[in-house]
């Protein structure tokens, strides 16, 4: 295996030149004979390291656009006015901002991606009540639940970012948030309906509290976090 008398560097056999600085080889005991195979490809290929994110959101708009504008026009075309085309619209929109924000957005805080999924929600949710004439539903079910899921998500997340806590007690706190959503959404339907009656919350809520006191237990009892540990990982 020749080596490059100007820099030194490894060459193969069928080279005739450095291919670092174009050195010529003279190299009587190792005459040179044509290459059976290239020993470096003969085209510098591209890696791809990193997303460009503003070129992504403008060609995802794209993609997203072509059917929308397609179903808009056959609904046209079918009945000469728009009507279950703005279902189809609202699902992609809902899909952009469920999906593709995560993936092509940057945002300080995560929460805006939970505030931009559960708006995205809510909005076509009122669209659907609005055109079958359901707003009963919408302003009375939906929407507060719309909002309970969301402040849950939002106060889950704050929870488990909170780096000050242990695990144990956050798995906890996860269990009380629970609980009260349980007790909000009974409170929901039955507000819907006319009759407050606080009832299958308080069997489902019990469950969560015990087993998030239980996790708060083991936290501080050290030595029985510890035995459970070398019994759980031998």
């Amino acid at each position: 295996m020749p080596y490059c008398v100007h820099c030194g560097v490894e060459m193969a056999p069928s080279e005739q030149t450095c291919p670092l600085c174009f050195t010529e080889v003279h190299d009587l005991s190792c005459p040179w004979v044509p290459p059976q195979k290239m020993p470096y490809p003969d085209r510098v290929e591209d890696l791809m390291r990193h997303i460009n994110r503003k070129y992504a959101r403008r060609l995802s708009l794209i993609v997203l656009l072509i059917p929308a504008l397609v179903v808009l026009l056959v609904n046209f075309v079918a009945t000469g006015g728009f009507s279950w085309s703005f279902y189809v619209v609202g699902g992609l929109v809902c899909f952009y901002c469920w999906v593709l924000v995560p993936m092509f957005y940057r945002f300080r805080r995560p929460y805006a991606y939970i505030v931009v999924a559960f708006t995205a929600l809510a909005l076509y949710l009122l669209l659907i009540a609005a055109m079958s004439g359901g707003r009963d539903w919408y302003l009375g079910i939906a929407l507060p639940m719309i909002v309970a899921i969301a402040f849950l998500v939002q106060m889950i997340l704050l929870a488990v970012r909170r780096l000050e806590w242990q695990p144990l007690e956050r798995a906890a706190a996860v269990c009380v948030m629970l609980t009260a959503f349980l007790v909000a959404a009974d409170a929901i339907i039955d507000l819907y309906f006319g009759k407050l009656d606080i009832n299958w919350a308080i069997y489902a809520g019990l469950p969560l509290l015990a087993l998030g006191a239980v996790f708060l237990v083991l936290e501080k009892k050290k030595g029985l976090k510890d035995a459970i540990k070398k019994r759980l990982f031998i």
